[in-house]
């Protein structure tokens, strides 16, 4: 009886639909488990996220567009990289709201006592960013919760950080304008400082682009390129850069 409280879970379900199967667990639509502990009893509860992507392929029964590591079946939906969010990696708890994340915008907004899905959420990032973290930092001093975004283009790739507080106030970190073009998928973050991991998986855009291949088909390792760590400080966004043995 002297353990209570409410425990969240996200993770991947529906892997086949027709004669389609999904390549990995990594693809699967995202499901909220919810766990309640109250007064000796537990309650369960689950539910799908209704994402638009699984609204549209639930219509279907059919898998209509690409994921991580899986072609859509439709050749042309291939094209462009337009993976959209399956709202399955993580799920976190922010003044009395539920957010589920993918690394694709957008995230999505969760009732936690239904775990209705109430929406799409954005978080005042820019426009083009489309590919959110899905792991996010909460950052207790300051009752503030860090989220992070990257951009490519022919430039290069940039990051966003946006910290946003319980008093419903939010601050941006000046984007940063990345040393390398590299798939990076979390962040560790103290109060001041953003530590972010650039390994060396560079991404091969146009084989990607043009539909030819899946996302970790793109991805291209090269371990004489070694690790670069970036220190981001979230007040300036001054970046220092250190180097490191090559690491996933």
């Amino acid at each position: 009886t002297e353990l209570e409280g409410t425990l969240y879970l996200n993770g991947p379900g529906i892997f086949t639909r027709g004669e389609h199967s999904k390549q990995s667990i990594m693809d699967g639509d995202g499901v909220i488990q919810r766990l309640n502990l109250t007064n000796g009893r537990a309650h369960y509860s689950r539910r799908f996220v209704q994402t638009e992507k699984l609204i549209a392929e639930k219509n279907r029964q059919e898998f209509l567009y690409p994921t991580w590591t899986t072609k859509s079946s439709t050749v042309l939906s291939n094209v462009g990289g337009r993976i959209k969010s399956q709202a399955g990696i993580t799920v976190t708890l922010f003044k009395n709201q539920l957010y589920a994340l993918d690394e694709v915008a957008p995230a999505y907004r969760l009732d936690p006592q239904t775990l209705e899905t109430l929406g799409t959420a954005h978080f005042h990032l820019p426009d083009k960013d489309q590919a959110i973290k899905a792991h996010t930092r909460y950052l207790p001093k300051s009752k503030s919760w860090l989220l992070a975004s990257t951009r490519m283009g022919r430039h290069g790739m940039s990051i966003d950080f946006i910290r946003h507080y319980a008093n419903g106030q939010f601050k941006k970190t000046p984007t940063v304008i990345s040393p390398r073009m590299v798939y990076f998928h979390d962040f560790a973050a103290t109060e001041r400082f953003a530590l972010v991991i650039l390994q060396p998986a560079f991404i091969r855009p146009f084989k990607f682009l043009s539909g030819q291949i899946s996302f970790k088909e793109a991805l291209d390792w090269q371990p004489d390129k070694g690790n670069i760590i970036l220190v981001i400080d979230l007040e300036t966004g001054a970046q220092q850069k250190f180097t490191a043995p090559s690491a996933w």
